[in-house]
């Protein structure tokens, strides 16, 4: 009998959790920097600022497509778009607080127009102002960081496919995909400046013979018949592109120059 009373018990009592122990673990949110002087938080509000411009451009993509396919205004953010620029437009109004404008009682958009920020991201001061006027703004507007933006995203789409060629050419089953990795590096090098012609040339001369060899499979090991001198060529070719692009040659960062321009004009703080 006693056996059996045992055997209905429960194994283990759960306890009791204090609310004082309650952690909240908020993975989207970056750790919180300690600030030596003014200058860091104003630098951390302008990149912020900069993440926010890049999302409300994509929104109003969003919302023209749904202009040209319904033929009426939309009135409400997408979900994810809601959830990520509400996040960033926090994080800028808490760091904000740690400047002496806002101890002024200077408001928000105000101080953001005297550090440049409705020249450089028109579009992210606009959501910051007011989330609605977003839905009027003109996408295609440009600002001194356009040319920025689109040249970073360009460099480091070549900076991609250089990677996954470099740290996958031994691999054999990605052999198979090593064409199409050039065809698009190709494609990529256009962004390159003066330099373009040069690496899409060196691509041209060799291209055919690579694609036969990867699409060619030896029966015997059943692996493609690329040669250890052509992974060479590759490897040549693509450490010369991740070398050119870190090293941020004139020719190559022209399209960078109006924000440099503005930066010097501007950078007074």
């Amino acid at each position: 009998m006693a056996l059996r009373d045992r055997l209905l018990r429960p194994l283990a009592t759960v306890a009791s959790y204090p609310a004082s122990d309650k952690v909240d673990v908020q993975l989207s949110k970056a750790l919180w920097r300690l600030f030596i002087n003014e200058d860091d938080v104003v630098r951390e509000i302008l990149a912020l600022c900069s993440r926010l411009e890049v999302l409300c451009v994509g929104e109003l993509k969003v919302i023209q497509v749904y202009m040209q396919r319904y033929s009426i205004p939309k009135r409400c953010f997408t979900v994810s778009f809601d959830a990520k620029a509400g996040l960033i437009e926090y994080q800028i109004k808490r760091h904000y607080e740690y400047l002496s404008d806002s101890k002024d009682g200077t408001p928000l958009p105000a101080y953001l127009r005297t550090i440049g920020v409705d020249m450089l991201f028109p579009h992210a001061l606009q959501f910051i102002d007011n989330p609605e006027k977003l839905f009027l703004a003109d996408a295609n507007q440009k600002s001194p960081m356009t040319e920025y933006f689109e040249l970073l995203a360009n460099l480091n789409h070549i900076m991609a496919i250089s990677n996954t060629l470099i740290e996958k050419i031994d691999e054999d089953p990605f052999h198979k995909y090593i064409a199409h990795q050039l065809a698009l590096l190709y494609r990529a090098v256009d962004h390159l400046g003066s330099r373009k012609q040069q690496y899409k040339q060196m691509i041209l001369e060799r291209f055919e013979e690579i694609k036969n060899a990867c699409q060619n499979i030896d029966h015997r090991t059943s692996q493609s018949t690329i040669t250890p001198e052509m992974k060479e060529w590759i490897l040549k070719l693509t450490t010369s592109l991740t070398d050119t692009i870190r090293s941020l040659p004139h020719d190559i960062t022209e399209q960078m120059q109006p924000f440099i321009n503005f930066y010097l004009k501007y950078n007074s703080y």
